[in-house]
């Protein structure tokens, strides 16, 4: 007689059973969480934990009568409240979610996000250079209700916090300073909790010229501040009102030693827009140059803050490397204790440099590196694919690389041979415009191939690729993508770009850009090669996914492609009437798969272009161009904005 397998209720299940499914959901970040919680009481006091881990307050939206006043009515508090770990402080001004990656319905905070690179080194997150409010001016009196709202709101923040036992990351993201009774909760009540402020400025250390003073106390407790553990800061030398800003020199001293436990940092050099007074400090800095910081303090004679010790960093973001500052970053920080150094546009001399001390055993901990690899003339272009090369080689493996700008073969070959087995998450994103001399790197089929034979333990993917109208080659491509086993987020950046563009022959139509002639035939291809609609961003999405089933592996969970080159013609780019169409109809998406059922979710994203009202009104003003759109997508006259379709893929490459 077989035996029957009795499966027991959830409500029968132990608590520590039940919180291991909790475990099991809160790691897969498939939304499940929430769900489960709420099958039953028991079920929800087991995902408790989990959903109390993280914890976002947007300051904006509270009121300081009522923010707080409910918390001690709730049952079992306390031991509520120790199940934070993480709380995030954001205004609404300063959080944006990424609506790309936002699904409808999720409530739990993911760590990748919730610890998301912030403002300086995203640009779809840049505030102004000093992390000042845009708002207009208001009346004084307005002003001090809203500073005795916002003390009133923070003292409440504070009490919160101090009741948060188990608190191990603060995240600080809103465009006002660190108030001083945060510091002092920090250090009083969870002095083991990192502070993480990405929003840093030092307010009081941009002065007028001759006019320097001390460092404010309360700022001046940010920066030694014994929880202070990432700062991320957007500075300038000088600021729109004239005044010199040592912002940079005062980071570089937290760094020494002065934060003493500060692990990393992240520096976006700003620019600020034109005034008068910023253009007389301009002229003063080209005249004597800028003014030697003095100190945190000068007229007191103190002197404790001059720090010439080296730090321990382990993660250095820079918007930007020359050769020298890739020499002073090495004497300020210990490079053999880095394990992520993210650098901006990158001197191929300072690639030169890095090469160098990674051949003298520097280096030795990183795990994750970013180039945008630059060249200032013909001479280190020429030296740039081979720069790139020595260094990569140099290196021990790592596990997240992104390389951006002047790259070429020999770039790839030591991104597959001397990373491919251990790297988990590659940006490979070569310059599609290169000097006559140098031809650019194209990511053909088989460079694919070779990636796909070595990398087998990528996840995330973001690749420049020839978009090549759907032939064989290109859905080669994709089918090749998806026979990567764990890799799950792709990002493909489709090049449209005309590399050589035909001449027009004897007899044949042309049509007149700019004073140069482009045959009829080429311009018609153009605009069937940047269609892309929803339909064929899902299409490419079940190519990849299809040829995913057929050899296994964990499922693509989303795919980001990107239309780019749009009316690149050579070193020529269209005017803008026969630009704009090709700029329309190349439209950017996102697919993903939906967590709760399984079914595909393509969102578009914004472009400028959908904001052109030229595009209402039959937009070809010139006959000839209206004659090659009609030829391909014939339809009544008036808005043709979605009078337009893409062409499908061709069937298969195999």
């Amino acid at each position: 007689m077989p035996i029957e397998t009795l499966l027991a209720p959830l409500e029968r299940l132990p608590l520590h059973l039940l919180e291991g499914i909790c475990s099991w959901l809160n790691s897969s970040k498939d939304g499940g969480l929430l769900a489960f919680s709420l099958a039953n009481r028991q079920c929800a006091s087991a995902a408790m934990r989990f959903r109390l881990r993280r914890i976002h307050l947007i300051i904006d939206q509270l009121n300081p009568d009522e923010s707080f006043t409910f918390i001690d009515e709730i049952p079992d508090l306390n031991i509520r409240l120790s199940f934070v770990r993480n709380l995030r402080i954001s205004g609404s001004q300063a959080y944006k979610e990424d609506p790309e990656q936002n699904e409808i319905g999720r409530e739990e905070i993911e760590e990748e996000s919730f610890f998301a690179k912030p403002s300086p080194l995203c640009p779809t997150r840049f505030r102004s250079p000093l992390y000042e409010s845009n708002e207009p001016p208001q009346a004084p009196e307005e002003i001090l209700r809203i500073k005795i709202k916002y003390q009133e709101t923070w003292v409440g923040i504070a009490k919160f916090i101090s009741r948060l036992s188990c608190l191990s990351d603060l995240v600080y993201d809103c465009i006002s300073q660190v108030p001083m009774c945060l510091l002092s909760v920090l250090r009083d009540n969870c002095p083991d909790a990192r502070l993480h402020v990405y929003t840093f400025s030092l307010r009081s250390l941009y002065q007028p010229r001759n006019e320097y003073h001390d460092v404010s106390p309360e700022e001046y407790a940010l920066a030694t501040s014994p929880n202070l553990y990432g700062v991320y800061m957007k500075y300038c030398s000088y600021d729109g009102d004239g005044n010199i800003g040592y912002n940079e020199e005062a980071v570089i001293q937290m760094v020494r030693g002065l934060a003493p436990r500060l692990s990393y940092v992240g520096m976006a050099g700003q620019p600020v827009g034109g005034t008068i007074e910023l253009a007389r400090a301009i002229q003063l800095h080209r005249q004597s140059g800028k003014p030697k910081w003095k100190s945190f303090f000068i007229n007191d004679g103190q002197v404790r803050d001059k720090m010439q010790g080296k730090g321990s960093l382990h993660t250095l973001y820079l918007n930007g490397a020359s050769e020298l500052r890739i020499h002073q970053w090495s004497d300020y920080t210990d490079f053999n204790k880095l394990t992520k150094l993210h650098l901006g546009f990158t001197i191929i001399d300072a690639v030169q440099a890095l090469a160098i001390i990674a051949e003298g055993g520097g280096l030795s901990s990183l795990f994750s590196l970013a180039l945008m690899p630059e060249a200032r003339n013909l001479e280190q272009a020429i030296a740039a694919d081979e720069s790139v090369c020595r260094l990569l080689r140099a290196i021990k493996p790592l596990q997240s690389l992104e390389l951006e700008g002047e790259l070429g073969d020999s770039a790839w070959r030591a991104v597959i041979d001397q990373h491919g087995n251990s790297l988990r998450e590659l940006l490979f994103v070569p310059a599609s415009e290169y000097h006559d001399e140098i031809e650019a790197l194209v990511l053909s089929c088989g460079r694919i191939r070779l990636l796909s034979g070595m990398c087998l333990n990528l996840e995330k993917l973001e690749l420049r690729m020839p978009r090549t109208r759907g032939d064989r080659d290109e859905v080669g491509i994709y089918q090749i993508l998806g026979r990567l086993p764990r890799l799950s987020h792709i990002s493909l950046v489709l090049d449209c770009s005309i590399i050589d563009p035909p001449e027009v022959r004897h007899g044949e139509s042309f049509i007149e850009i700019g004073g140069w002639a482009l045959p009829v035939n080429a311009y018609r291809a153009a605009l069937i090669n940047t269609a892309m609609d929803s339909a064929l961003a899902q299409s490419i999405f079940e190519t990849i996914a299809t040829s995913r089933a057929e050899t296994g592996g964990s499922s693509l969970v989303d795919l980001k492609l990107k239309i780019y080159g749009a009316g690149n013609f050579g070193g020529s780019s269209l005017g803008s009437e026969p630009r704009i169409p090709l700029e329309w109809i190349g439209q950017s998406w996102f697919v993903r798969r939906n967590s709760r059922n399984g079914g595909l979710v393509v969102q578009k994203i914004k472009s400028f272009v959908d904001d052109l009202d030229v595009l209402k009104d039959d937009f070809f003003e010139r006959d000839d161009l209206r004659a090659v759109w009609m030829d391909i997508w014939p339809g009544s006259p008036g808005d043709r904005r979605n009078q337009w379709h893409s062409f499908p893929l061709a069937r298969s490459a195999d």
